[in-house]
């Protein structure tokens, strides 16, 4: 379990470097990474969301437009946080 809380962080990181890479490349100044970071989050979140589920495809191209050619890196993140969040849903259940 702490190895994949582990892989979340540094896969979390690697998000806010790919953003500030590609907003660069587009913008030639990082003044817009912060709010592309967010989006990032947000797409993973709605992947999450019961009530409005984003589609695999649809959150695999938008994060490609957010963080550039290397996002296939994070293609799965989301499946991973659900993993971690289940397994510990799990645990602390009585």
């Amino acid at each position: 379990m702490i190895k994949m809380i582990s892989t979340i962080y540094e896969r979390l990181l690697k998000a806010r470097q790919l953003v500030e890479t590609r907003s660069v490349e587009l913008f030639k100044t990082e003044k817009y990474s912060s709010e592309r970071f967010d989006m990032f989050v947000s797409l993973v979140l709605l992947t999450l969301s019961s009530e409005r589920k984003l589609e695999a495809n649809i959150y695999e191209d938008l994060v490609r437009e957010l963080l550039g050619k290397d996002a296939y890196l994070l293609f799965v993140y989301d499946k991973l946080v659900a993993t971690v969040s289940e397994a510990e849903t799990n645990n602390f259940r009585l």
